[in-house]
């Protein structure tokens, strides 16, 4: 079991996904989970509005993590997760076909 020290990011928007980049390459994680967060549970006639990820450094126990309102925020969120998978060697999802399916 995992124990990590998490620092919550609180960045604005605006070079949003440059300082994000800026902290998970200084992080270096080799962890990540993510969970969408949705209008209801039907896979069809809801959808995802938010997106929880969590980035971690298994080795020194440093964990960051951040939401994203992808109503709001698509391009970046898309962006974001394009970036994050090549940067880690596990993604853990809370039910991975329903995520996956949102996102």
């Amino acid at each position: 079991m995992y124990q990590f020290k998490w620092d919550h990011l609180d960045i604005k928007i605006n070079n949003f996904f440059e300082n994000v980049c800026k902290r998970v390459e200084e992080l270096d994680p080799d962890l990540l989970a993510l969970d969408t967060e949705t209008t209801g549970l039907h896979i069809v006639k809801h959808s995802a509005f938010c997106i929880s990820f969590g980035i971690a450094n298994s080795k020194t126990k440093k964990a960051i993590s951040l939401s994203i309102d992808i109503d709001v925020h698509k391009k970046e969120a898309i962006k974001l997760i394009k970036f994050l998978i090549k940067k880690v060697d596990k993604i853990i999802f809370w039910n991975a076909k329903y995520d996956l399916h949102m996102l």
